[in-house]
């Protein structure tokens, strides 16, 4: 139902609302899944049960659950390697799921890019579309996080994402590193 449209304004579509969520609750099957069987005739093709008197004595039933998928590539190795889920799974499961696929730690900060834009990860991301993984910085596991503060003698500057302190020193070596790890995959490290 469209944003801002009442059911009591469109009865046809409050029937249609009343009749799918019935016909759930009815055969037990969750929002979104659909509920399968056999064909009586055609075996091997099998149909969306909609009733109750639709599935007979000792019928065989498939419950259909929705995924999404979504195809990654990480420059040089992985390219349009699928990455699926289910409902139910949180954008951090689906972070962690496309680190694995792109051979990443699962700590790893990653952003997604379509093009030139930064894609921001929902678990209602369009099925089927082509993402490019880009590794940032390696996040701090809680296992391997220092438990004291390291003394640092250069300036400190506020990570604001995280809102940890960072020595400057600390910031432009990582940024070194990262730069020549993209220099050298690029090839354009001397």
């Amino acid at each position: 139902m469209p944003a801002g449209a009442s059911y009591e304004s469109n009865p046809e579509a409050q029937a249609k609302y009343l009749y799918r969520q019935s016909r759930e609750a009815s055969l037990g099957v969750e929002p979104g899944h659909s509920l399968l069987t056999p064909h009586h005739r055609f075996p091997e093709q099998t149909y969306v049960v909609e009733r109750l008197d639709q599935i007979g004595d000792g019928a065989t039933l498939q419950v259909q659950a929705p995924k999404k998928r979504i195809f990654i590539s990480v420059p040089p190795h992985i390219k349009d390697k699928a990455v699926v889920w289910y409902p139910g799974a949180t954008v951090a499961q689906i972070e962690r799921s496309i680190a694995r696929a792109a051979g990443l730690p699962d700590n790893a900060a990653i952003e997604l890019r379509d093009g030139d834009d930064v894609v921001v990860l929902s678990p209602t991301i369009p099925n089927d579309i082509h993402l490019w993984v880009v590794n940032t910085v390696l996040r701090p596991s809680p296992a391997t996080a220092p438990r004291e503060r390291p003394q640092a003698t250069g300036s400190r500057v506020l990570n604001s994402s995280r809102g940890q302190m960072s020595s400057v020193s600390s910031v432009a070596s990582t940024e070194r590193q990262i730069g020549c790890r993209c220099a050298a995959v690029h090839g354009q490290l001397e």
